[in-house]
């Protein structure tokens, strides 16, 4: 029997490039994301499916790159590297693609790490971290522990509401919004992490720890923000969905 669904919620494929080939990971996201967005376009059915934050760059780089203005936006450029942020581009191209053709809406979400209370795998970056050795490091060399994407990460409990609320929402043609923490997991301020990082940073205006990526827009568009903060949820115990 034909299906006949009133949204489509695409979560599916590999989410990093560290345990497979990249011609593997490239193809594997970008044939499912087109195969999973085609089919619900036809449909008609609305579609919330997740990009990345990787779709900038940043994360997974042999470089630190910069970026051209900090707080990140949707705006701002996209320049992947590596093939899993690259299939993460594709992919959005893909959305925009079957928005256009099949006029449904179609909302590219950009989570950052996810992370699942009492689960948070960011206290072990924190405990790892050295702000001189960072700043001491050769400038080339692209440093590991969280700075791919400036120590940012989500609450899983948060990328959910996202999606939600997404799917509730009156979102024409395609759109992309970040989904992010408030403020990066380290506690340190995000100004002297960035500058400890680049030997060029950008202008920041950044207040505390706040993450070093804007939801204005999904605040703006969509009346999400994020609730969960790491100072809290690392230490949560929820208990998960299950089968009677």
């Amino acid at each position: 029997a034909a299906a006949e669904p009133d949204a489509v919620v695409h979560l599916a494929a590999i989410p990093d490039p560290t345990s497979h080939a990249g011609s593997r990971v490239f193809a594997n996201n970008v044939l499912s994301a087109y195969t999973v967005l085609e089919a619900a376009g036809r449909t008609g059915a609305n579609v919330v499916w997740a990009s990345s934050e990787s779709a900038y760059g940043f994360p997974f780089a042999e470089s630190s790159l910069v970026p051209e203005y900090v707080p990140i936006d949707e705006a701002h450029p996209l320049r992947p590297e590596g093939p899993y942020g690259t299939s993460k581009e594709a992919g959005e191209t893909v959305a925009a693609a079957t928005a256009r053709r099949h006029d449904v809406s179609v909302v590219s979400l950009r989570p950052s790490w996810v992370q699942y209370p009492g689960e948070y795998r960011t206290s072990g970056n924190r405990e790892r971290f050295d702000l001189e050795e960072l700043t001491e490091r050769p400038q080339e060399t692209s440093p590991s522990g969280g700075a791919g994407n400036f120590w940012s990460y989500i609450d899983v409990r948060d990328l959910a509401s996202m999606v939600s609320t997404a799917l509730d929402a009156d979102v024409e043609s395609h759109e992309a919004y970040l989904c992010h923490a408030a403020e990066n997991y380290l506690g340190i301020e995000t100004n002297r992490l960035l500058d400890a990082l680049f030997d060029d940073a950008p202008p920041s205006d950044l207040e505390g720890d706040a993450s070093a990526f804007t939801t204005a827009k999904a605040e703006h568009d969509l009346g999400w923000t994020p609730e969960h903060t790491w100072r809290e949820a690392e230490d949560d115990h929820v208990e998960g969905p299950g089968f009677e």
